[in-house]
């Protein structure tokens, strides 16, 4: 067993615990957004506008390609989600979007309107599942100091730095890849847990192993990398890779 951690790591772990709690609270409890249920490709073609949602009410289809937004091209958008937080409007106010269709410019007004319960819920739901994994690896870190505890700490600041957080300007695409990286490091460091506790397995102690498990966490990185330095063009290009690697640590840690 290790011996207690110091002070000063106490201090600095609940420091950080705190930290990401309220900056995800706040994320939380200060959005206002509203919401179009609209979905884009990440060369901005509508891939999803239902008939009764405010793309539809505007005139727009799924196929159409969007040229401007607020009459800002797409090419010089943020990186945040499909859209910069600084063009989300209220529920009630609108934006103007020029799309591309069969070769004609056709503009439209998009009038947000109010997020669904459901997705409130979906949002509150995974909030508390990441501050659960959060406190519970500084519960562990600091009442049970062993190897295991350490590993589960390690999983509990991952989650941690899984919670969106408020809105930061220009550094929101910084945050939301930060999110996404988080996120995925948070499965594989949960599949790790799983192969040394409460005993090592044997596959754990095959150098091949952490070699699998690691290397498509370190291939996603890079992709977020390329995503940051050569957006729009490849932004959220690397979705399906994503799928694919979460699922992998998911299933491999069942």
């Amino acid at each position: 067993m290790n011996s207690s951690p110091s002070m000063q790591k106490k201090a600095a772990v609940l420091a950080i615990a705190v930290g990401l709690s309220g900056f995800g609270l706040m994320g939380f409890l200060g959005q206002t957004d509203g919401y179009t249920d609209a979905l884009f490709e990440p060369d901005y073609t509508i891939l999803q506008a239902p008939d009764d949602g405010p793309l539809a009410e505007a005139g727009f289809q799924p196929g159409d390609s969007v040229v401007t937004v607020e009459g800002i091209p797409v090419v010089d958008l943020g990186m945040y989600s499909r859209w910069p937080r600084s063009l989300a409007r209220a529920p009630g106010e609108s934006l103007t979007m020029t799309v591309e269709r069969e070769g004609e410019l056709v503009s439209g007004e998009v009038v947000f309107g109010e997020q669904p319960s459901s997705v409130r819920k979906m949002q509150f739901g995974f909030l508390v599942v990441l501050l659960c994994f959060l406190w519970a690896g500084v519960w562990a870190f600091l009442a049970i100091p062993s190897v295991h505890s350490a590993r589960l700490l390690a999983i509990g600041l991952a989650a941690g730095f899984s919670i969106p957080g408020p809105s930061l300007g220009a550094w929101d695409g910084i945050a939301d890849h930060i999110n996404v990286g988080a996120e995925v490091l948070w499965l594989l460091l949960l599949l790790r847990f799983f192969l040394f506790f409460p005993k090592p397995k044997k596959i754990a102690q095959a150098h091949l192993s952490t070699l699998v498990i690691y290397a498509p966490w370190v291939a996603y990185l890079g992709c977020l990398v390329v995503e940051l330095i050569y957006h729009p063009r490849f932004y959220h290009s690397f979705g399906g890779f994503l799928g694919l690697v979460m699922l992998f640590y998911m299933i491999s840690a069942i």
